[in-house]
């Protein structure tokens, strides 16, 4: 019963959780979806994450997100 927009985020190299998950549960809660290429399930990330730059598919993510919340 949210009355805010929401986007679900995935990465269509994603082997965790497989890319139809997405579109299901995009389609099951009536929000949008917002693939990105080339991303993984950490969206080219790790953890200790030591480098100064994000990732690319990173960047993106975090782009998208602000994009939504205006």
């Amino acid at each position: 019963n949210l009355s805010i927009p929401i986007t679900i985020h995935h990465g269509d190299q994603d082997t965790s959780v497989p890319i139809l998950e997405g579109e299901s549960l995009a389609r099951w809660a009536n929000v949008s979806l917002y693939v990105i290429p080339s991303a993984d399930h950490v969206f080219g990330a790790s953890h200790p994450w030591t480098s100064s730059n994000l990732p690319k598919e990173l960047a993106v993510l975090c782009e998208q997100t602000l994009l939504g919340m205006k």
